[in-house]
């Protein structure tokens, strides 16, 4: 079971500051809302030398379950940051493989850049977009991609009215 003097943001490789844990905090209590319990843990110390290992041990140790995600932050060899998401059984219904690894890789390069906070917010927020149906948001396209599409296609059709109209001139 989790300690009772451990909550749900251990932030031992001091990523966070006060007013990112607050909106950690409230990211992880609209994840619960939606039937996930995120875990977060950020840690400078590795004594598996294997970060999926590393988290495996975790969601053991602290006895997660079906609807529990471990979401590890690691420094390696010092400098880098490795990310490593450990879901339960029934959190792959909501949170498909791909798009946690997508995630993981997004938060891994924006880590490596030294923005870790920014990863690690912005990995709970894909989250967050992923359990609410993100899907079909994704599925969308910005307004600016219309804009231009529509702008494009506006272009296109009045080349070709000039055209036509070119022709039958000449004929």
């Amino acid at each position: 079971m989790l300690p009772r003097s451990l909550g749900r943001i251990s932030d031992y490789g001091q990523t966070l500051e006060r007013a990112q844990r607050e909106l950690l905090s409230r990211y992880i209590a609209e994840l619960d809302e939606a039937g996930v319990r995120l875990f977060y843990l950020a840690s400078w110390r590795d004594p598996f030398g294997d970060p999926h290992v590393y988290a495996q041990e975790i969601f053991r140790a602290w006895g997660l379950g079906d609807r529990d995600l471990l979401l590890v932050f690691l420094r390696v060899r010092g400098r880098s940051w490795r990310v490593v998401f450990r879901p339960g059984a029934g959190i792959l219904n909501l949170l498909p493989e791909e798009r946690l690894d997508a995630l993981r890789r997004r938060a891994e390069a924006d880590a490596a850049r030294g923005h870790v906070a920014r990863a690690v917010l912005e990995t709970v927020e894909g989250l967050l977009e992923t359990v609410r149906g993100g899907s079909e948001a994704r599925g969308r396209s910005p307004p600016w991609v219309l804009i231009w599409g529509a702008l494009g296609f506006l272009y296109l059709l009045l080349r070709w009215l000039r055209a036509i109209r070119v022709r039958r001139h000449w004929l």
